[in-house]
């Protein structure tokens, strides 16, 4: 596989973080359902950068080191985790909500049918097993929710920029 499709993934978690840092913090000011955490904005885009700087970070060890398992595993569980968030967080959110969920137009538009794109076309060459990508998901979602709270409490400590 061309190494300029790892990259979409790039492009595509900036563009989507993008449209959560923008909106996200407003809707869940005006939610009626208490889905998510309450965080103040600079916890928030602490968070959303921490999680961006990981993706990269996975996406150029695995690019540098193909052969690693574990960089391998991490990228394509990066990418599985984040299109089960889009549908467990985004899309359930919106239902819920009966709003637009930050995040949905992104994750419907492009996370879902690239991922699956590259996804499929790593189990077509050969490059990954189903097995290695259920515990590369998993270990990727775990990741992440143990991330973002942490980046959270983080921010809550050392930024101090906004009073909202």
């Amino acid at each position: 596989m061309e190494t300029s499709m790892f990259l979409l993934f790039l492009f595509i978690i900036s563009i989507h973080n993008t449209e959560e840092g923008i909106w996200l913090m407003r809707m869940t000011r005006h939610s009626k359902v208490r889905l998510y955490q309450a965080v103040k904005q600079d916890q928030f885009l602490f968070a959303v950068i921490a999680v961006t700087a990981a993706a990269y970070f996975v996406t150029s060890m695995f690019i540098l080191f193909p052969e690693n398992v574990c960089f391998k595993y991490a990228y394509f569980g990066f990418l599985a985790a984040m299109m089960l968030n889009v549908l467990f967080s985004y899309l359930l959110g919106a239902i819920i909500e009966r709003k637009y969920s930050p995040g949905l137009m992104t994750g419907i538009l492009l996370i879902i049918p690239v991922h699956t794109i590259i996804i499929m076309r790593a189990f077509q060459s050969h490059l990954i097993l189903f097995n290695g990508l259920i515990i590369g998901t998993f270990a990727m979602s775990t990741a992440m929710l143990f991330l973002i709270p942490l980046m959270f409490k983080l921010a809550s400590k050392w930024i101090c920029f906004s009073q909202n």
